[in-house]
């Protein structure tokens, strides 16, 4: 077979300006993908140049960030209570000096004296009363005197000696009465006396145990209000110390409780630090890796998309000069075209 054999023939009276129409309109196709696959590949020029221009400003943008210190706002921080003192540390007992009220407190009764101690016997004195005796002695005596001088008259020396003898001894019977009338008078005195001093005695007894009594009694009560004053001063004194140790107590607990309070909301604060910290650190890492790959999604996508247009326009380019060599190639004049002016090979006519 010979080079350039017509495969297309034109039909018999199709005219050659057709043809060559056909031909121009396929060049203007070819021309037409030409400068679409140039544009495309400026596009794509572009495309790589901004995503490497990109690619430079990302990279400078991580080693920023990279270089960006995260710190924790609460690294220093402390308890404010941690050199907080009990606020109850110097009190002091208000009744710590208490002094028992009775202790001066004296027996009432000390000093006092037996009302009966001093008595006299008011019947130790008593005298006799010896005017009745004498009395009946003189009127005794008279009474004597007066028979006698009666009867002298009328009786003898005799009679009269009798008469005598036994006045006398009626005088002496009278005189014995009357000294029994004073001893009796003594006697009585006497059991007066005594009686009294029995009385006095008993007074004086009684007064005493009165004054030993009274004594006693008001040595009890003084002892009882000193026991009562010491026994309130301790209670008092008992009472104050429990209300500052109860006191100093609650204080100390307060304290402790504040610092702990304190320490535990400096490690919270603390730990909050350290976990921005963390999430600062994870965050800038996910951020840079976000960033690096959307930019070479973003690079990725406009180089396949500027590589996609120049396929697609050197695929039209080439579908154009397809078509025109189709149409330059189907007709006699187009193969005497190409035999002469391409293959350089003259005109043949196919066997």
């Amino acid at each position: 077979m010979a080079i350039g054999r017509v495969v297309n023939r034109a039909k018999p009276g199709q005219s050659p300006a057709k043809i060559w129409g056909a031909v121009i309109g396929a060049a203007a196709s070819l021309y037409s993908g030409y400068k679409n696959r140039k544009m495309a590949k400026g596009q794509q020029r572009k495309a790589d140049a901004a995503a490497a221009a990109a690619r430079v400003r990302s990279e400078e943008g991580r080693k920023e960030y990279m270089e960006m210190q995260f710190e924790n706002p609460f690294e220093n921080i402390s308890n404010p209570y941690e050199g907080m003192v009990n606020p109850y540390a110097t009190m002091e007992n208000p009744w710590g000096n208490q002094a028992n009220p009775f202790s001066a407190v004296t027996n009432p009764f000390a000093n006092m004296k037996n009302a009966y101690g001093d008595m006299e016997n008011t019947m130790e004195d008593l005298t006799v009363d010896q005017k009745a005796a004498r009395f009946m002695q003189e009127e005794n005596a008279k009474s004597t005197a007066n028979l006698l001088n009666s009867l002298k008259s009328t009786a003898g020396s005799t009679g009269i000696a009798s008469l005598a003898q036994a006045l006398a001894n009626q005088s002496t019977n009278a005189n014995a009465k009357a000294a029994a009338n004073i001893a009796a008078q003594e006697s009585a005195n006497k059991r007066a006396a005594a009686a009294q001093a029995a009385k006095n005695q008993e007074l004086e007894a009684k007064g005493s145990m009165e004054v030993q009594q009274a004594k006693a009694k008001g040595e009890f009560m003084k002892q009882e209000l000193q026991g009562k004053g010491q026994f309130m001063a301790d209670e008092l004194r008992g009472k104050g110390q429990i209300n500052v140790d109860t006191t100093m107590g609650r204080g100390e607990l307060m304290v402790q409780d504040m610092i702990a309070k304190g320490e535990t909301n400096r490690e919270k604060l603390y730990a909050t630090g350290l976990q921005y910290v963390q999430d600062s650190e994870a965050s800038r890492i996910r951020a840079i890796y976000g960033i690096g790959m959307a930019e070479e999604k973003a690079a990725n996508t406009a180089a396949v998309t500027a590589q996609s247009n120049v396929n697609s326009a050197t695929a039209d380019m080439y579908k154009a000069g397809g078509t025109l060599l189709s149409s330059v190639a189907g007709s006699e004049a187009g193969q005497s075209w190409l035999n002469s002016n391409v293959f350089n090979l003259g005109t043949t006519k196919s066997k």
